[in-house]
């Protein structure tokens, strides 16, 4: 009789388990961890990582995020599909992106951001419907990439002609030994959004050592002897200096949203 009643209770009990793993949301047991570098990336860098707590045969999807280790609001970039072998894990090699989308996502604007030190994350979910970053999921892997934005100032930028010579001194932390680059563009508002574009008359300097960098830049002659041609073609538009971070190709790290920007006023 004892037997019989043991024997009902670890059946009762296996019922129990089973009915609370079956209850257990997808991907509420995940855990991503690093196998490799996660720091110092440049885009197109293979980051590999080791996946978790999955179920056997479970299919995973990891994507990237910008906007840091946060998962609010987040809109999947580039999404990978992996599947977790008999034991729920499952190695993955991600390629490192260099931008990704930011929050919020209006369903209007792609808004991208990007990828610097504390910019990025890499994220798992076992839910394909749970890619904008909501659902269960483990808390994402940091991106680290090599050289944060640059800041700078710039002197003068007020009754400005063509011709004239601009000093600009910045940072870039995490960039030493890389190339800024530093141009006139021109700076457009829309949805509270900003962007540049037509970006023209380029200076290079290199970030030293101890993170800054300084250097002259010259403006634009101009069209027909009007050196604000160019900066008022439209609603909104305006000429400025801006300034970023290139790769050792010479192609630029950041993207044009969130560059840091410098308004110039031309003399009327």
């Amino acid at each position: 009789m004892v037997r019989r009643t043991i024997l009902a209770l670890v059946a009762v009990l296996a019922l129990v388990l089973a009915s609370g793993a079956c209850d257990r949301p997808a991907g509420s047991g995940l855990d991503i961890r690093a196998v490799g570098p996660t720091s110092g990336l440049e885009p197109g860098d293979l980051v590999e990582v080791r996946i978790s707590g999955a179920d056997p045969g479970q299919t995973l999807y990891l994507y990237q995020c910008a906007g840091g280790p946060t998962r609010s609001g987040c809109r999947a970039d580039g999404r990978m599909a992996v599947v977790a072998g008999p034991g729920g894990a499952a190695t993955a090699h991600w390629r490192a992106q260099g931008t990704a989308y930011a929050s919020p996502y209006d369903g209007f604007n792609d808004m991208t951001e990007g990828c610097r030190p504390d910019r990025c994350s890499l994220n798992v979910t076992a839910r394909i419907e749970d890619l904008n970053g909501t659902g269960p999921q483990p808390p994402p892997l940091a991106l680290r990439f090599a050289g944060d934005r640059a800041t700078f100032s710039a002197t003068p930028t007020r009754d400005l002609t063509g011709g004239q010579r601009i000093s600009v001194t910045g940072r870039a932390p995490g960039a030493e030994g890389r190339r800024v680059r530093i141009a006139r563009a021109l700076d457009s508002t829309s949805r509270n959004e900003r962007y540049i574009q037509k970006v023209g008359g380029s200076v290079y300097v290199t970030v030293g050592r101890d993170g800054t960098f300084r250097g002259t830049f010259t403006l634009p002659a101009g069209v027909a002897g009007d050196p604000t041609a160019g900066c008022s073609e439209g609603f909104n538009l305006s000429c400025v200096l801006t300034a970023w971070v290139v790769k050792a190709d010479g192609s630029a790290i950041d993207t044009s949203f969130g560059r840091p920007l410098v308004a110039l006023d031309y003399r009327r």
